[in-house]
């Protein structure tokens, strides 16, 4: 329960997060637009379908300059490139910089605010000078913005460049635009009027600091679960997650207008080392999630170059000039997705658990790259869905494998608890098995406490007990019953052994005694005590209801004269030599509740009168 309430605390944190995140955008965006521009909002319809209306740009051109060093008054005089098409606008990473020439009428016969937006957060530094209709002279306004900009020399603070203008009634302006940028370049550009700029600003930036919330949820969520399960691989997906995150901030034009504002931070470096840093976690937590190292040791060897790859890339990312550093970003992050999907599909076609979602997740992230990168080339237009593909991609990606590790943890937490029954279940058994061990060895020890080792009767320990037991029972059945039952002890001492002994050896002597029990065992009743008492005396403990005191003497005497004659039979030496023994045996019963110590006396007594008797005749 504490770990479930846990988790449940942690997701309503993650979504307030979210939330928060979203509205330091907005905020930040409401700040911004006011920060500069006219405030003043007006609408323009048309008749019909309401629809906002903006003055027609009437041609737009454009002039490379390789060298960068132009300036305004040079490209006054130069030739344009009439755009054609939206590929004109793109023009990937280059040293030069982009001159944009834009001819724009206010047909209207008011007095118009607009903005002129480009669409893409990453241009570092952009100059615009509004020109008169000849376009001839000194620009009535020059104006500054660009992810490279401070904040306070902007033309007007938001996320992406925007340059306000006001029209007169009938008026057009001629637009130049300077651009430079050491990322990849796409000039695409649109022009707004206040009320669609604001609402585009607001929209834009709430949306994406809530996909920063996002990964910062995803990160922090996934910490906890580390710090609970201790499996490396929550870790690895945090790291990974906040560095991608972090990267799109700035990527996105955020981290400077909600971080570091007019800091000396290079947007451009933190893109190059966060987007490198994510993929080289990113190729340590597929290891883990996928558990190459097991299952796929030849691609786990793969990614470890790989990684190593990556961890250089982080290197020059952080130390090689801008643009070299984004240009090594590029191939990294492209040879980490690649080989990335690979090794999922690789891990998807044997089985692997998670490897599905996980080719899923890295699916829907090149799906939404190569959407961004394709509306950059005019391959795709421009909308929702390309203009943010890659965020979009992203987004899926990480909430994709979230939910993979999300099934890993309930995995993990079946496996252990699987485990630990496994574990509880197999301690009972070892401790089951030690019962029985224990009561299987106490039974051996007291079998040999018990036992005489040479001939497998009871030694005089077993004795005693066996016959402390019948006179036990003899006496509860006299108390319970008012019934008598009488033990009888019989005591046999084996006359003519010791010359056995003497003539053919203690060997020989062995084989007699066991020979002697063996037949008192097939003599006496299955229920008889039948000890060795020591030497060559043996013992015999019997149990019988009371009768006539004539009768059972008789059948004391009669057991007495069948066993000598048992004894007396001739018994094979392994020499092949027989030899013959007699024995003596006394008795003694338990009348008058006797003990044993008693009843030994009185069955040694009879038995020495036995002996001698048999010596006098």
């Amino acid at each position: 329960m504490g770990k479930l309430s846990i988790l449940a605390r942690t997701a309503f944190f993650a979504i307030n997060l979210c939330g928060c995140f979203a509205l330091l955008g907005a905020l930040a965006t409401a700040q911004a637009t006011s920060l500069g521009g006219n405030n003043t909002e007006q609408r323009f319809y048309l008749s019909q379908n309401h629809a906002y209306s903006a003055p027609p740009v009437l041609s737009s051109a454009i002039l490379i300059d390789p060298s960068a060093t132009a300036t305004f008054q040079d490209v006054q005089q130069a030739e344009f490139t009439t755009i054609e098409s939206h590929k004109d606008l793109h023009l990937a990473y280059t040293h030069a910089a982009a001159w944009l020439k834009t001819r724009i009428h206010n047909d209207s016969d008011l007095t118009r605010t607009l903005f002129l937006r480009f669409d893409n957060p990453s241009l570092a530094d952009i100059e615009l000078y509004v020109m008169t209709k000849n376009g001839n002279g000194v620009p009535q306004r020059t104006m500054r913005s660009g992810l490279d900009v401070p904040l306070s020399q902007r033309a007007y603070v938001t996320r992406l460049s925007s340059f306000p203008m006001t029209f007169e009634p009938r008026q057009t302006l001629l637009i130049y635009t300077r651009v430079a940028s050491p990322a990849s370049t796409s000039l695409s550009f649109n022009l707004l009027d206040e009320f669609e700029h604001r609402n585009s600003a607001y929209r834009h930036s709430f949306w994406l600091t809530a996909y920063f919330g996002m990964f910062c949820a995803l990160a922090l969520y996934n910490l906890l679960l580390f710090s609970g399960l201790r499996d490396k691989v929550f870790a690895l997906y945090a790291v990974f997650a906040m560095s991608f995150g972090i990267a799109g901030l700035s990527f996105n034009g955020l981290g400077t207008l909600l971080f570091w504002g007019d800091g000396q931070i290079n947007s451009y470096r933190v893109v190059a080392v966060g987007y490198t840093l994510s993929a080289f976690f990113g190729t340590l937590f597929t290891q883990q999630f996928l558990h190459t190292q097991v299952i796929t040791p030849g691609w786990h060897r793969y990614l470890n170059v790989l990684a190593l790859f990556a961890a250089g890339g982080v290197v020059g990312a952080a130390t090689l000039p801008t643009m070299t550093a984004l240009q090594l970003m590029d191939v990294v992050g492209l040879a980490v997705c690649v080989s990335l999907l690979s090794c999922g599909i690789y891990c998807a076609c044997k089985g692997v658990a998670g490897a599905r979602i996980f080719v899923l997740a890295w699916c829907l992230l090149l799906i939404g790259a190569s959407a961004f990168a394709l509306r950059n080339l005019g391959l795709l237009p421009s909308n929702i869905y390309t203009m943010y593909g890659l965020q979009f991609g992203s987004a899926l990606e990480m909430l994709l494998l979230s939910f993979g590790l999300v099934a890993r943890f309930h995995t993990l937490k079946r496996q252990k608890e699987i485990a630990q029954s496994r574990m509880l279940l197999a301690m009972k058994q070892n401790e089951l098995e030690l019962e029985q061990k224990v009561a299987q060895r106490t039974q051996e020890l007291e079998n040999m406490a018990s036992t005489d080792m040479l001939t497998g009767l009871l030694n005089r320990n077993g004795m005693a007990r066996y016959l402390n037991t019948m006179l036990q029972r003899s006496r509860r059945a006299e108390d319970a019953n008012h019934t008598t039952s009488q033990v009888t002890l019989y005591m046999l001492d084996l006359d003519d052994f010791k010359p056995v002994n003497d003539i053919y050896g203690h060997e020989a002597g062995d084989v007699v005694l066991k020979e002697v029990a063996k037949r008192l065992q097939n003599t006496a009743r299955g229920k008889d005590g039948i000890a060795r008492f020591g030497g060559d005396e043996f013992i015999i403990i019997s149990e019988d209801s009371l009768k006539d005191a004539k009768l059972q003497q008789a059948n004391i005497d009669a057991f007495i004269e069948r066993l000598q004659d048992v004894i007396r039979k001739p018994i094979m030496l392994p020499d092949g030599n027989e030899v013959s023994v007699h024995a003596s045996v006394g008795h003694a019963t338990s009348l008058g509740r006797a003990d044993i110590d008693q009843m030994l006396r009185n069955a040694d007594i009879a038995m020495y009168c036995a002996k001698r008797q048999k010596a006098a005749s």
